[in-house]
């Protein structure tokens, strides 16, 4: 999750409190949401899906394609992100907790593109990968809540060749080519499209691997190495930049 630059000096927040390994398909972790005031908040996902579980006692949490915004008497509610998807959320004086879930085994057909809002039991709470499918295959799907899921056809074809090659560091410039359109055309689009570059894009999708390679206990260098920075320190100012942590505070304890 990332955050907007507006936020970063201030205390308040999404704070990481524990990540848990739970097996090589599933790791866990758990937040405490402090929000005074707004904030907006980026989640992009790699090959990996994410389950997020929220239970609030206090404030909202809207979604960039929801009309309504989800409020403490909603009760609990979970967000499923599917591999490669993007989702904009923003917290208004929100206070309370989220429970998290990230794993690599297929999910229940209906969950297997974008991003979903989920409406759960407060009594729901998953532990191993066979509640998790249990729980997604019976709780009722609210509305799709991917960023621009009808992004145009060259924003589309770029994002899925970035999408299949993110960790052997593709050329922007040359699936512009691919495409049939300039690098700086591509850039535009794609940024007026999903709100970032392509560039961007490409980092966080690194970025968002290595956070769940991290929470599986997998040393930092050798994360860095397997999303494609050869270069430490650009990894962990990457990093940074796009979580607001530094790798090691992602890793399983």
């Amino acid at each position: 999750m990332t955050f907007d630059k507006n936020h970063r000096q201030k205390k308040t927040g999404i704070k990481r409190e524990r990540t848990d390994v739970t097996s090589q398909f599933l790791c866990k972790f758990e937040d405490r949401i402090d929000v005074t005031g707004c904030l907006s908040a980026e989640v992009v996902t790699a090959d990996a899906w994410l389950l997020e579980i929220f239970h609030l006692t206090s404030g909202v949490v809207a979604l960039s394609q929801l009309q309504s915004e989800i409020r403490p008497q909603s009760g609990s509610f979970g967000i499923l992100y599917a591999p490669f998807s993007i989702t904009r959320l923003s917290f208004r004086d929100t206070q309370g907790r989220l429970t998290g879930f990230a794993g690599r085994f297929a999910l229940p057909a209906q969950f297997a593109a974008g991003a979903a809002v989920l409406e759960l039991d407060s009594c729901d709470q998953p532990e191993t990968v066979r509640e998790i499918i249990d729980l997604l295959s019976t709780c009722q799907y609210q509305q799709c809540v991917q960023a621009n899921p009808a992004s145009n056809r060259i924003c589309s074809e770029a994002k899925r060749l970035i999408d299949r090659n993110y960790l052997s560091g593709p050329s922007i410039a040359k699936i512009a080519g691919q495409i049939g359109v300039s690098h700086a055309h591509l850039s535009r689009e794609f940024k007026r499209e999903f709100g970032m570059t392509p560039s961007q894009y490409l980092h966080k999708l690194r970025v968002a691997d290595a956070a769940f390679l991290l929470a599986q206990g997998e040393k930092i260098v050798n994360v860095a190495m397997d999303v494609g920075y050869g270069d430490l320190s650009r990894f962990y100012n990457q990093f940074r930049k796009n979580t607001n942590a530094s790798p090691g505070f992602c890793q399983g304890r």
